[in-house]
């Protein structure tokens, strides 16, 4: 077993009949191109990762924290024994029971409950007119463009 040979091709001095040597070039390319694939598809990959994270990042900077109507006001947070902390909830408005902050602070500033809930209310209604005004503006806007053209 320790001592016996194996058999060679002996005309060609190979160890198998089918061992082919390759052009230098083509070994050259070979390793090049596994180079360029060991180096790529980790760097695509993190590329990849990066793009979804500012994607992601920037549909909630568009979409939740620059919404008027969808801006997260406080969020109640508790503190378990070991220091995680659990989200208890989301509020996107302010607190409006005889507890909370909101009525404590306009009664503060000389509004009773009666005259902030109208006062909110009319200050809803504001910014809806405004809104629409400023719609209807950009579509005559953008008919007298196109009648210009």
């Amino acid at each position: 077993m320790w001592f016996r040979r194996k058999s060679k091709n002996r005309r060609l001095n190979r160890g198998h009949v089918l061992d082919v040597k390759l052009r230098s070039e083509q070994v050259r390319a070979t390793r090049i191109r596994l180079a360029v694939m060991a180096v790529g598809v980790p760097a695509i990959t993190v590329f990849g990762l990066y793009l979804l994270w500012r994607v992601g990042e920037w549909t909630l900077d568009r979409f939740v924290y620059a919404n008027a109507e969808f801006a997260i006001q406080r969020v109640d947070v508790m503190v378990r024994a070991d220091r995680s902390p659990v989200v208890l909830e989301v509020n996107t408005q302010p607190g409006m029971t005889e507890t909370s902050l909101l009525p404590k602070a306009a009664a503060a500033a000389g509004l009773n409950y009666a005259e902030l809930c109208q006062r909110m209310i009319d200050l809803a209604l504001k910014r809806k007119a405004t809104r629409k005004m400023n719609d209807d503006m950009a579509i005559a806007a953008a008919i007298s463009a196109a009648a210009a053209s």
